[in-house]
């Protein structure tokens, strides 16, 4: 089964009114538009993701960060853009504002996409992450999150120690707790797509001991157990 990582922030697809479109010329990187019905969770990918919110017009700045953050703004409609973990990309923060308020003004969502493509690469300062970096995430990627520490230091020609402080200088965490957000990605992904599946049947997809080791590892970084997200976002 191939394996996209889930919309930033995560759940949104489902059930709310939710628009998407890529950003040309630039890998997994897209603007969205959303107006949220319940609570927003992001799981870290190690990209970054901003959103604005049109009706407050407060921005929020979601990074790669080392932790799951919620965003309580229901009822809401919000613009997000979405940045790859294989690019760098720097914004001053008050230009970003005035860009997403113009935003907000126009009528439609694809005006805003179109803006996007036309003026992503004048408004961000974006280059691409060291190749040392984009080899090693894009392993963890491929193996949906299950290629051990030991095995991408190996494969990247340096020690498990070294790959940690790389990675936690550059995404705030070790490559071990990034692997488990994008396990937990394909997890999200696999569940909203066929939810009527036994959990036990992602669990040995997923490389999970068993169905408990996925479950208890769910509810640890989301705060609720598979059936209650089914439940709740479904």
């Amino acid at each position: 089964m191939k394996y996209e990582l889930s919309p930033q922030p995560m759940f949104a697809r489902k059930k709310w009114d939710y628009n998407e479109c890529s950003i040309e010329g630039y890998k997994d990187c897209y603007c969205y538009e959303m107006k949220p019905e319940d609570t927003l969770i992001y799981v870290p990918d190690g990209g970054k993701d901003f959103l604005w919110n049109r009706d407050r017009k407060m921005l929020c700045a979601l990074d790669c960060g080392s932790r799951v953050t919620k965003v309580e703004q229901p009822g809401d409609t919000l613009l997000g853009l979405h940045i790859s973990p294989l690019y760098n990309a720097v914004c001053p923060e008050e230009q970003l504002c005035l860009v997403m308020e113009k935003l907000g003004g126009m009528d439609s969502f694809r005006e805003q996409a179109l803006y996007w493509n036309r003026k992503f690469s004048e408004i961000f300062y974006i280059e691409e992450v060291h190749p040392l970096i984009r080899h090693t995430l894009t392993r963890i990627m491929e193996s949906k999150g299950q290629a051990a520490v030991e095995e991408l230091a190996e494969a990247a020609d340096y020690t498990p120690r070294q790959l940690e402080y790389v990675f936690r200088d550059h995404f705030g965490c070790g490559p071990k707790r990034l692997s488990q957000y994008i396990r937990l990605h394909c997890a999200v992904s696999y569940i909203v797509r066929e939810p009527e599946k036994s959990f036990g049947v992602w669990a040995g997809q997923l490389g999970y001991s068993d169905q408990s080791h996925f479950q208890r590892e769910f509810k640890r970084f989301l705060g609720m157990t598979p059936k209650q997200f089914v439940m709740r976002y479904l």
